[in-house]
């Protein structure tokens, strides 16, 4: 792989080839660190420092000149990257590695939390939809529940656990609604309303239903023998008292309403008699030949004398009045049938009264007591149903919640996917030790608690060489999981001259490409990788790059 650097930060120009290992060596603030980082944002894709902006990004480019950028050719394709545009392309098949490969995450310096994460997603340790729906139904989640957890993965396992953490909130608020009271896990289990019996546990549904039917017949049966109370006898009594009056009413409102419409009739008649409303006489022309009194009617002058004119005028005020009189009549007719369909009303109340009356006997009969007893009867039947309708609801809101809390446990960081990088550690510990083995360096082990130990102890406890070893041994072992076509390796001069060649050892038998920025003091002190036959030595200094090799590896 060729590899062109040209004014990030200390660095001002390099051009040199990855072919297996690049060995990037000089004195510290030389540029080598800064081609490292170069290196591994082109790489990676993470084109910025943590904590560095966007709108920071000059800081990138080296003093005095105007824009950084770092080109990586492989057999197959590039990747580019230019500040402070902190822009990138790829051409061909350019396959990025990931920041652990890069250098730009140390696994051993994370929190376990972080590292468990990041594991899992390079390792290949990430469950799948079947391992998720194995887990839910052997921990006695329901089928359809299931298939909904499924449906949620598109997601992703971090949207599907937040839309179930959701849910389970909008199910407790349910359980809540139908109970009135606060959510209890241990209070949900098994709540029962105040008045619950230990009797009502056997009723269903339909015992239910059965138990509101007899009560509303009992009810109805009591409504039917209720006789009348003393305060109904004397208003039905009231009203039979006016039964004469009303009927000499109804009978002076038929004869009206007889007259009123004979009236109508007669004033129907006259006005049909007069037939069309005769046309007034319009206002007199006077001829100016003969001196004749004109007329215009139909469209044309006509010659009439002044009497004829007088009498049309009378005409259509004789038609005017009659149809005035039958508009009257009509309206006296109308209200005339109002007056008596009111008293036809009056009297039929009355006389349904009388009939009440005398079904009645005349005498009162309270049958209250029982009349409200079926009441309280079916009022008690209703409060059971409802009671037990709130317990059948919250028992399976209830049930519901807890299977949504198993689902979002599973669907948890240190759920499911725990679970499965425990099981992928396996043959991920497996590869720390075959890397081990070929460096001479000892074992690095992750446990299932996400513990990292370097010679069977935690790795906060080892010396700093040893803290480098165990992250260079996890950065190779990402790499070769994710079949990483190279790393980026910086800080290698905290190594003795046995680490050193133990790295390069480990690098060669794993067959990967690799990076490698080391401090030294001068050029004599640098490792000749070419002589040794695996890859090239760059000399770097004041941001210039050399291969003055005077010393073999």
């Amino acid at each position: 792989m060729r590899i062109t650097i040209s004014n990030f930060r200390g660095l001002a120009d390099l051009k040199a080839s990855v072919s297996p290992i690049l060995l990037l060596a000089g004195p510290n603030g030389a540029g080598k660190s800064s081609g490292c980082m170069a290196i591994a944002a082109a790489a990676s894709g993470a084109l910025l420092p943590e904590g560095l902006t966007k709108k920071a990004a000059g800081l990138l480019v080296r003093d005095g000149a105007d824009l950084a950028a770092v080109q990586l050719t492989s057999g197959v394709g590039t990747a580019s990257v230019t500040w402070p545009a902190v822009e990138r392309g790829t051409t061909g098949i350019w396959r990025d590695v990931s920041e652990v490969a890069a250098g730009l995450i140390d696994l051993a310096a994370i929190k376990p939390a972080e590292r468990a994460e990041v594991l899992i997603r390079l390792i290949g340790a990430t469950p799948t939809a079947d391992d998720l729906s194995a887990a839910l139904a052997e921990q006695g989640v329901p089928a359809d529940l299931i298939a909904e957890a499924v449906k949620q993965l598109p997601k992703g396992w971090d949207g599907a656990h937040a839309a179930y953490k959701e849910m389970g909130a909008k199910l407790k608020g349910r359980w809540e609604q139908t109970t009135g009271t606060r959510y209890g896990k241990a209070k949900a289990d098994g709540w029962r309303p105040e008045g619950w019996k230990t009797s009502m546990e056997a009723l269903t549904a339909e015992d239910c239903a059965n138990a509101i039917a007899r009560a509303e017949n009992a009810l109805q049966e009591a409504q039917r023998e209720q006789g009348a109370t003393q305060a109904q006898i004397d208003a039905w009594q009231a009203e039979a008292d006016e039964l004469g009056k009303r009927r000499d009413a109804v009978t002076e409102a038929r004869a009206d309403v007889a007259k009123q419409f004979d009236r109508q009739l007669e004033a129907d008649k006259v006005l049909g008699i007069l037939g069309p409303r005769p046309q007034p006489g319009a206002e007199p022309l006077q001829c100016p030949c003969c001196s004749n009194v004109l007329l215009f009617q139909g469209g044309k002058l006509v010659e009439v004398d002044e009497r004829s004119r007088i009498e049309a005028d009378g005409a259509t005020e004789h038609w005017d009045r009659a149809y005035e009189a039958a508009r009257k009549a009509k309206e006296a007719a109308t209200l005339a049938q109002r007056y008596l369909d009111a008293a036809e009303a009056k009297l039929k109340a009355a006389q349904d009264a009388k009939a009440k009356l005398d079904a009645a006997g005349g005498e009162a009969s309270d049958n209250s007591a029982a009349l409200e007893s079926a009441q309280a009867e079916l009022a008690k039947a209703q409060a059971i149903t409802e009671m037990r309708r709130r317990v059948t609801d919250a028992t399976d809101l209830a049930a519901k919640i807890n299977h949504a809390i198993v689902i979002v446990e599973l669907l948890d960081k240190t759920g499911l996917r725990q679970i499965k990088l425990a099981e992928a550690l396996g043959d991920f510990n497996g590869i720390l030790i075959g890397i081990c083995r070929a460096a001479g360096w000892k074992p690095v082990h992750v446990d299932a608690d996400m513990a990292v130990s370097y010679g069977g102890r935690p790795v906060s406890l080892c010396s700093a060489g040893e803290q480098y070893r165990a992250r260079i041994t996890l950065q190779l072992a990402v790499a070769e999981r994710e079949q990483a076509e190279f790393v980026v390796i910086d800080g290698a001069d905290i190594l003795d001259k046995a680490g050193r060649n133990g790295l390069f050892g480990a690098i060669k038998a794993q067959g990967i490409m690799a990076v490698i920025g080391m401090t030294l003091l001068k050029p004599d002190d640098m490792p000749d990788l070419a002589r040794a036959g695996i890859g090239e030595s760059v000399w770097i200094e004041g941001g210039k790059a050399s291969k003055n090799i005077k010393e073999a590896a």
